[in-house]
């Protein structure tokens, strides 16, 4: 009895959790890389992710509202994938900057993608000062709070024309 309530548990579970997502106008944020290591007292994180907006097109505004759970979606992965005994994976996130696209590719692809127009932005997060990392070339910067995020101009230009 218990053994089918958690089968039919694990199995409505994402099922409802998309629903939810669309009914709120979340995208669904897949993580396809992510990894960190120590520096001092804490984490740098880098990492690629995939957002695909529930209704509509991806736009700007969508990611202007879901960096938090950009960053956080790519660090819980992140730990995910660290031992349990790693000392990176209970430090403080010192620095983070991740890739969003729009469209899926292999990850081997995505680690060295450029400036194609399916990459739309970079986001960052930086409470340390030591690291000086450059934007994408020609981007749009724009600041939000913590966040700062680097819009490429050749997804920008793409989507005017659409």
């Amino acid at each position: 009895m218990l053994d089918t309530l958690i089968h039919s548990f694990r199995i409505h579970w994402p099922l409802f959790l998309s629903d939810m997502r669309e009914r709120l106008g979340r995208p669904d944020i897949r993580v396809r890389t992510s990894s960190m290591h120590c520096t001092g007292w804490g984490t740098v994180l880098k990492g690629s992710v995939l957002v695909l907006p529930t209704r509509g097109a991806l736009s700007q505004d969508l990611l202007r509202n879901n960096c938090r759970g950009i960053i956080s979606a790519a660090l819980s992965n992140a730990r995910r994938d660290c031992s349990l005994t790693s000392m990176v994976r209970y430090l403080p996130l010192r620095y983070a900057r991740i890739a969003v696209f729009a469209r899926n590719y292999r990850r081997r692809r995505l680690l060295n993608f450029g400036l194609g127009a399916d990459l739309v932005a970079t986001v960052q997060v930086k409470r340390i000062t030591r690291i000086q990392a450059p934007d994408i070339y020609g981007s749009q910067i724009e600041t939000r709070g913590r966040y700062r995020i680097a819009w490429n101009s050749s997804w920008l230009a793409k989507n005017r024309d659409d």
